[in-house]
């Protein structure tokens, strides 16, 4: 994906950005990992693609949980 976007229009733009976005969220997932929180980050395009699916697998993840 990387390498995409850094081959895409405007990457001196896109690649630091997501970069950034990279390192808050691995800072945040361990913020919310310490308060006991568990992560699940979800791309909006999966949802998009197959919502059934998704929502499939957030389930089973906090079936696991209990």
């Amino acid at each position: 994906m990387r390498e995409r976007i850094a081959n895409g229009s405007n990457a001196r733009y896109w690649v630091p950005k997501i970069e950034r976005n990279i390192q808050r969220d691995r800072a945040v997932n361990c913020s919310l990992r310490k308060l006991g929180w568990r992560v699940v980050r979800v791309w909006e395009s999966a949802v998009t693609a197959d919502p059934d699916r998704v929502a499939s697998r957030i389930l089973a993840l906090t079936k696991k949980m209990c």
